[in-house]
């Protein structure tokens, strides 16, 4: 299981502190959108940049703006009291109550939430997409004749 966070409230408020000084204001903006509104295009058009649909996905890459946006997760996990273990009990509800309906979607899927929250699965992003929305063919490498 992966470093997940500590519970320990002044620990969590100290670092999210201190990663949130690493912001200027716009990102700073950002990230508290993002923690209300859960995309990164509303919250890029909360904070105030001009075209969100490009720009939340590039803010939100920032290492920075990256470490705030989990720090401030971890705050507001801790504040609500919910942790790993809890998660993984809710999941093994999940899955049970699957098996017992025999429902085998939703099995599937709370198998690859108990996956992602480990960090045992991964989501693959297609780079063709998430780069720009074009696909260079290159003819003559490989196998192409064409």
């Amino acid at each position: 299981m992966p470093d997940l966070v500590p519970t320990d409230l002044p620990a969590l408020e100290a670092r999210s502190a201190e990663a949130r000084a690493k912001l200027n204001s716009r990102q700073a903006k950002f990230v508290d959108a993002l923690m209300v509104e859960g995309t990164q295009v509303a919250a890029a058009r909360v904070a105030g940049y001009g075209a969100p649909d490009k720009y939340g996905a590039i803010v939100a890459r920032l290492p920075n703006v990256r470490a705030a946006f989990e720090a401030a997760k971890a705050v507001a996990a801790a504040k609500a009291g919910y942790t790993v273990e809890k998660m993984m009990a809710e999941l093994d509800v999940a899955i049970g109550h699957a098996q017992r309906t025999e429902n085998a979607s939703a099995h599937v899927q709370a198998i690859v939430a108990k996956g992602k929250l480990t960090g045992i699965y991964a989501e693959r992003v297609d780079a063709r997409v998430a780069v720009g929305g074009f696909v260079l063919h290159v003819h003559g490498l490989g196998g192409d004749r064409g």
